[in-house]
């Protein structure tokens, strides 16, 4: 594994939640309104990659998920375990490696990933998204939010079609959509959502 994917963990220490810019302080309005509009049935088993400090992983337990969370960062699943002891709900938190998943095979309906895609190197992707369909059972879908290269020409800013290449090997796409959002530093940025089920 690169080592910089270990400066996560240097990131979370020295910073306050409020200086993380993608730390909104409540769940994505993308990750409600998908729950909300019942695309996605809150029951059986999910997952949140790289899960930062668990705020999205805490909506998804009171949704009704079973939830397990995984970050490379032990201070970052330290807080979402205190959080998710303060909103009382059961949360199986790990700290590991996404591009190495420590789970079983077809373990998850549902897998979140707000923020871990697009921070995966281009010479791991390919073992990312097979380790996420192989914990995906059949039918089960996954969500990711990823930057937009809208904001920008970088290696892992995202145009449609860069998407479409990546991700069709191994999943059905069912929705793209292009947004804005106004991060917890108050900068707009462009982002994808992308919505796929495991074929």
């Amino acid at each position: 594994m690169p080592s910089d994917y270990e400066q996560w963990d240097e990131i979370y220490r020295t910073s306050t939640p409020e200086e993380l810019p993608w730390e909104l302080g409540r769940p994505r309005p993308q990750l409600v309104e998908l729950i909300e509009s019942g695309k996605i049935v809150p029951r059986g088993r999910a997952l949140d990659v790289c899960c930062g400090l668990g705020t999205n992983t805490v909506y998804l337990a009171q949704a009704g998920f079973r939830v397990a969370a995984l970050d490379i960062s032990p201070t970052a699943v330290a807080q979402g375990r205190r959080k998710a002891l303060e909103a009382d709900v059961d949360i199986d938190f790990l700290v590991g490696n996404a591009v190495r998943l420590p789970f079983g095979d077809e373990s998850f309906r549902f897998v979140l990933d707000v923020g871990c895609f697009h921070h995966i190197h281009p010479e791991d992707r390919d073992v990312f998204l097979q380790g996420i369909r192989r914990v995906l059972t059949p039918g089960g879908r996954y969500f990711v939010i990823c930057f937009s290269s809208r904001s920008g020409a970088r290696w892992n800013h995202f145009s449609a079609g860069d998407l479409l290449g990546i991700f069709s090997p191994y999943f059905q796409i069912l929705e793209m959509t292009e947004f804005e959002s106004q991060e917890g530093n108050s900068v707009l940025r462009f982002f994808w959502k992308t919505l796929m089920e495991k074929a």
